[in-house]
């Protein structure tokens, strides 16, 4: 019968009838008491809205017991936590009866989110565990009140609990100075959190923006931008600045990308524009990153607006909905920074480069070193000491140019590291790179292309634990360095080798001899595309 329409308006209107009885009549007089609890509580109330279910608690203390009755009361409000505000099973915590809440106070302080929370000063309290579905339900009524001007709409609770994970573990990561260093700090000051919603972000941008906060395949992005609204663009003040785009970027023979999370609205075609560019806007490359509001799908935007390729690739399987793709493409990402691989490096082959989030994936941070077999996505190999790690990156708004820009990391290990090699064991205290030798495979042909050249990009770096010397520079850390390689529409692989000289070129101590670079994936369709 609930498939039927015309019976659900007929209970709706019974519930409403017998809840204006209640109202104007006695506890005794009431009809509503006449019919069996399991009967109010699961075919009736269950169609009642936040407010009228409110209402009925409060006409009478024989409705307050019916709607908290022992044998029904609980599973209703867990019934009505699903319909009100899609919460789930899964969901609830691993402590028994307790489920999460986001943590909503009656009224926000200034400069705080809309939940009371300012995520520049602490992280801990954005969502609660409460003991009963009912305070869970009655706390996502209040933030959504919190949330919307228009009482009848209500937040998604699934889709507002992982935004508040995801912006938990990005402060968090903006706060660990071991690993985000300045741009950590650069990016938090760029956020956002001053008392924006979603709600106030549609407010006097017309029905365009009132028609897209409606769609409900907005619904994950709102609540995203709940907690903030992304990082100011238009504050750009420095260079500095322009590298400190959350979303990250790359580097490659003076092309510049580093991509800023942002909430605006393009009004042709009608999208949400989430990530913006301004080093490739300011160099004749458009990357722009949208969310479409008619599917949830998250799109990559390359030269014109109808270039485009989704930012989460399914790979042809089925899925029922791209309503949370937003949010599954930025867990990934929070993922892939608190991991390591996402990092922040110089952008540029030289230390005295700017610094960002780079996009070249690394091994993992905590992951034990392995060499890599066959061709991975970061590639890592270690020949008589020499550590070459390596990947790349598909830059879809350079494909005329290149289609890909890679990055070479190359280090002599330390007696700290599991594959260090001692100077006696591996014949020499430094070590020169003199030439290269790489391999480019094209899957669509099949063809590898030989390419052979003395050193790399006219650098001839010269290895020694800890750091390296390069241009008479003596330098801390790893040597780095970017380059390109063309595009493949099926993509390919990349690998080969570098010859170094024992000692330096000018004085060498012993033969020379070639330092493997494993082969790394060239991927056109990356699952995720940031």
């Amino acid at each position: 019968q609930r498939e039927n329409n015309r019976d659900i308006q007929h209970r709706i209107l019974l519930v409403i009838d017998l809840f204006v009885a209640t109202m104007a009549s006695t506890e005794e007089e009431s009809p509503l008491f006449s019919l069996p609890a399991s009967i109010i509580c699961f075919s009736l109330c269950h169609f009642l809205e936040p407010n009228d279910i409110l209402a009925l608690r409060a006409a009478s203390t024989r409705t307050l017991k019916l709607l908290h009755d022992e044998e029904h009361g609980e599973e209703l409000w867990k019934i009505l936590l699903h319909r009100h505000f899609g919460y789930f099973d899964d969901e609830s915590t691993n402590v028994p009866a307790t489920f999460k809440a986001l943590n909503v106070v009656e009224k926000s302080p200034t400069s705080m989110s809309v939940f009371g929370v300012d995520p520049r000063i602490s992280t801990n309290d954005l969502w609660i565990e409460t003991p009963s579905a009912f305070l869970a339900w009655k706390q996502w009524l209040k933030a959504s009140y919190a949330f919307y001007e228009n009482k009848e709409l209500r937040v998604h609770a699934p889709f507002f609990l992982r935004a508040a994970r995801f912006w938990k573990r990005i402060f968090q990561w903006c706060d660990d100075g071991a690993n985000s260093g300045a741009i950590g700090q650069r990016i938090k000051q760029s956020l956002d959190c001053d008392g924006w919603n979603f709600n106030s972000w549609c407010r006097g941008r017309g029905d365009a923006a009132r028609e897209l906060r409606s769609k409900p395949s907005t619904k994950a992005c709102q609540a995203v931008y709940s907690f903030c609204g992304g990082q100011r663009v238009q504050a750009l003040r420095n260079i500095d600045d322009a590298f400190a785009g959350l979303m990250g970027g790359y580097q490659a023979y003076g092309y510049y990308s580093c991509c800023h999370l942002i909430c605006d609205i393009l009004q042709s075609p009608s999208k949400i524009l989430i990530g913006t560019c301004p080093l490739s806007r300011s160099q004749g490359m458009n990357k722009l990153i949208v969310l479409d509001p008619d599917t949830g799908e998250v799109q990559y935007i390359f030269g014109r607006l109808s270039d485009c390729q989704n930012a989460v690739n399914t790979h042809g399987a089925q899925v029922s909905s791209h309503s949370d793709d937003i949010l599954v493409w930025l867990e990934e990402y929070s993922d892939r920074l608190q991991s390591g691989i996402f990092n922040v490096g110089v952008m540029g082959s030289s230390p005295e480069d700017p610094q960002a989030i780079t996009l070249f994936p690394r091994i993992p941070r905590n992951s034990a070193p392995f060499i890599t077999e066959g061709i991975q996505r970061v590639s890592r190999a270690v020949t008589r000491g020499v550590e070459v790690v390596a990947s790349g990156v598909y830059v879809p708004q350079a494909s005329r140019q290149f289609g890909f820009i890679y990055s070479i990391r190359v280090r002599l290990l330390t007696p700290q590291d599991a594959d260090y090699v001692p100077a006696s064991a591996r014949g020499f205290l430094t070590c020169q790179l003199r030439s290269r030798h790489w391999r480019i495979t094209n899957d669509a042909t099949g063809q590898t292309d030989q390419v052979d050249g003395d050193g790399v990009i006219g650098m001839y770096p010269l290895l020694m634990e800890g750091g390296y010397i390069e241009n008479d520079e003596e330098c801390n850390g790893v040597f780095q360095y970017q380059s390109c390689t063309g595009q493949m529409e099926r993509g390919g692989s990349f690998g080969g080798h570098m010859r170094f000289v024992p000692g330096s070129i000018q004085s060498p101590s012993g033969n020379s001899f070639d330092v493997e670079l494993n082969p790394f994936a060239l991927d056109p369709n990356p699952v995720f595309l940031y």
